[in-house]
């Protein structure tokens, strides 16, 4: 259907796909999105915070990738969830 490969990867990523008529659905989904001014901000944002990560790497020489937060730093349920 000429969907994008990373909006595929993306979906993928989730694990647990197995049903391709789901799939299909939740990248036309998740284009869509993309596609509105909500979708533009998260990528700019996504990107920014990426580039950011970058730089910083390069200027201490060393990799954020695996870092682990503290968990007993987290206040919010939220972060604790995404934790």
């Amino acid at each position: 259907k000429g969907a994008r490969h990373d909006l595929i990867d993306a979906v993928f990523s989730l694990g647990g796909q197995d049903d391709l008529a789901l799939i299909v659905k939740r990248v036309e989904a998740l284009g869509e999105f993309l596609k509105t001014d909500d979708g533009t901000v998260l990528l700019a944002g996504v990107k920014r915070a990426t580039n950011i990560l970058r730089d910083e790497e390069k200027k201490d020489k060393t990799s954020y990738a695996a870092a682990k937060a503290d968990a007993k730093l987290l206040k919010e349920p939220q972060e604790k969830d995404l934790f």
